[in-house]
């Protein structure tokens, strides 16, 4: 009699430490079409290309988690780009202006021109040093020879 495992227990790093089987006559009356084939385990193109959807993740989480302005936090996300921007554009017309900015809930501080272009530079290095972390994590994905070679790849290790 044939049997299949219909599911597997994993453990917290991949390996299989427990499995449920079937007998393939049981399947095919209780469940018709249920039986099929399935590899043991994902191709290395596989695990790559779901290492390559993490980082993407990771970088994402890195780029909009902010960094920081002479000690204070300076937040990276979409919006405060956006705004950081805006401001740019505004100080680079007029030397004079200036912006209350909220640094911190229920802080806010005085940007003069100065200060917004050096916040709107830090912002704008901060992501892009993230898509260069990916880059260079993507190259080893893309390198990685084998599986283990690609699990030793700390995709979490060294962003800004």
């Amino acid at each position: 009699m044939e049997r299949a495992v219909i599911a597997e227990i994993l453990d917290a790093h991949g390996v299989v430490r427990n499995r449920i089987v079937a007998d393939r006559d049981f399947l095919d009356v209780a469940h018709p079409g249920l039986w099929r084939e399935v590899p043991a385990q994902p191709s290395l193109d596989d695990a790559r290309q779901r290492k390559l959807a993490d980082l993407a993740i990771a970088r994402w989480q890195h780029e909009v988690g902010g960094t920081s302005l002479a000690g204070a936090p300076l937040a990276t996300d979409e919006k405060t780009i956006l705004y950081l921007t805006a401001a740019q554009a505004s100080a680079k017309e007029d030397p004079g202006f200036s912006i209350r900015w909220k640094v911190a809930p229920g802080q806010f501080e005085t940007f003069d021109a100065a200060t917004i272009e050096f916040a709107a530079m830090t912002a704008r290095a901060h992501v892009q040093a993230c898509f260069d972390r990916e880059e260079a994590l993507t190259a080893a994905i893309l390198a990685a020879a084998d599986q283990a070679a690609l699990d030793a790849i700390d995709i979490t290790a060294g962003w800004p």
